[in-house]
């Protein structure tokens, strides 16, 4: 842990979140009514994030903790006690009288989207015919406690924070130079310090994103966040896209799904002073409905114009699109436009666009403009199987080049086990170790051991390569939202090339 971690973390432990005024005026009535259940009462704390922590936390201070793990609140309240309720709310602080201005809104914020997301991962847990669905609501209620506590301690340092974002850092990017370290990182060492339920920590856990239950709440979360600035944006899209890939619903389904969730939950937040998404849904879906029907994905007229946004594409292996082609006539980028090449007798005047080229360069384009990426490469496998080999790449001149790439398939290696099937994988300090040695050693000259994102691509049930990328330096990291952006480009990608 870093002494910028280690100093936050101490100086936030010990701070209780405030709860929300309309909670506490609904739980002081309830205790002056002998005949309020304790589902009752946990009806009226379950999504307010200050107040369901301090329960946890005073539960995990108990003289007499309960053997079985306590995973949300409905199980906790049994345990707490009436004595514990009065305590809170003599205890804890209302919101909106301890925070002003941005602060008050950036909290708010906070607590809006963790409400929303609790609501999403019960609603999504019970679809799942998970045991203890609220156990994903508490998960997703308790997930982003870095983000809460610091608006509460920092928030003109989260202003200056969300500022960089603005201007196009990456979150993480600019947590590390706002604060010395990731809020994921402060999220786990206060969950741990905490003692909070299994499920909130994994979920915390970005290399838990693999785990059905901690990807489920990730998704979530990550919708949460998106459809909080817009619903018709393409991030929301995309959260939506993987939750129907997650659920195994058409995406059509996945929408609907979720504007039903978020429906619902208008329903249930509307006493707590929370921005309610459902109301920009409404705007969303009256703006698209007045808007005429456009085609999602044209087909372009030209071939992708590959030089002009830094996409190199490498001397391809040769395929049954390439051998009707001839490659491009090369042309120096420092000078003023060349009169253009001789025609090639054999060849039309104009080339008919490679599809597989169109759609990798498009989501490779993405990768770079929208989500921060400064690397990316696409591998094709050789006519013989026997390699994969870079096909298309982006870089801004790193050495030595991602144009060098090639790994052997002849062995078991990284490659080989991507290969078997569409799938995502995500290298990061905290699994280093075990995929570090599954790289072949000329594949490693190439990549580095750089935090970066691998898919595997397939055309139907065969591969024929893998999309690689990262943010180009060593000490960059990554986060689960570009990870799940990546993921959603691969999955379009491969819907795109079966039409």
């Amino acid at each position: 842990m870093s002494d910028a971690l280690n100093s936050w973390l101490t100086r936030l432990a010990n701070k209780p979140l405030p709860a929300l005024q309309r909670t506490l005026t609904r739980v002081r009535d309830l205790l002056n009514k002998p005949n309020a259940s304790h589902s009752t009462f946990a009806a009226v704390v379950q999504y307010d994030p200050g107040f369901s922590l301090y329960l946890f936390q005073q539960l995990n201070r108990q003289p007499n903790r309960p053997r079985e793990p306590i995973c949300n609140i409905h199980n906790a309240l049994p345990l707490i006690g009436m004595g514990l309720l009065e305590r809170a709310v003599i205890e804890l602080t209302p919101l909106e009288s301890q925070l002003k201005g941005p602060a008050r809104r950036g909290l708010l914020g906070c607590y809006s989207r963790a409400a929303h997301a609790a609501i999403y991962a019960e609603s999504i847990a019970q679809r799942q015919g998970q045991r203890h669905p609220k156990d994903f609501a508490t998960a997703a209620l308790l997930h982003e406690l870095a983000e809460m506590s610091l608006w509460l301690a920092a928030p003109e340092q989260l202003r200056d924070m969300e500022q960089a974002i603005s201007r196009g850092d990456g979150r993480e990017d600019a947590a590390l130079e706002t604060f010395g370290f990731t809020l994921e990182a402060l999220n786990l060492a206060l969950g741990g310090r905490w003692e909070l339920p299994e499920l909130v920590q994994e979920s915390q856990r970005l290399f838990n994103s693999f785990q059905p239950k901690a990807l489920s709440v990730m998704l979530c979360i990550a919708l949460a966040r998106s459809s909080a600035e817009s619903w018709s944006g393409e991030e929301t899209q995309e959260n939506i896209e993987l939750l129907g890939e997650f659920l195994n619903i058409p995406e059509a389904k996945a929408q609907a799904l979720s504007h039903q969730i978020a429906v619902a939950a208008a329903h249930e937040l509307y006493t707590l002073p929370l921005p309610l998404t459902a109301f920009s849904l409404a705007r969303a879906v009256a703006t698209a409905a007045s808007r005429p029907a456009k085609a999602q994905h044209p087909t372009p007229k030209q071939p992708p114009r590959l030089k002009q946004t830094g996409i190199e594409a490498t001397k391809p292996a040769p395929t049954p699109q390439a051998v009707k082609r001839a490659p491009p006539p090369a042309a120096p980028r420092t000078t003023p436009p060349t009169p253009p090449a001789k025609p090639t007798p054999t060849k039309p005047a104009k080339a008919r666009p490679n599809p597989l080229q169109t759609i990798i360069a498009d989501s490779m384009r993405e990768l770079k403009q929208r989500h921060g990426m400064q690397r990316i490469m696409f591998s094709m496998l050789t006519p013989d199987r026997k390699q994969l080999k870079a096909r298309f790449v982006i870089e801004t001149g790193q050495q030595p080049s991602l144009k060098d790439f090639q790994a052997p398939l002849t062995q078991t290696n990284i490659f080989t086990l991507l290969l078997q099937k569409p799938q995502p994988l995500w290298l990061r300090p905290d699994n280093m170790t075990k995929y570090l040695p599954l790289i072949p050693e000329q594949a490693i000259s190439v990549l580095g051991g750089r935090e970066c994102l691998m898919m595997s691509i397939f055309f139907g049930d065969k591969p024929i390569g893998v999309l690689y990328a990262d943010k180009g330096s060593e000490k960059s990291s990554l986060s689960v939202e570009q990870f799940a952006n990546f993921k959603a480009l691969g999955i379009r990608s491969m819907k795109q090339l079966r039409r």
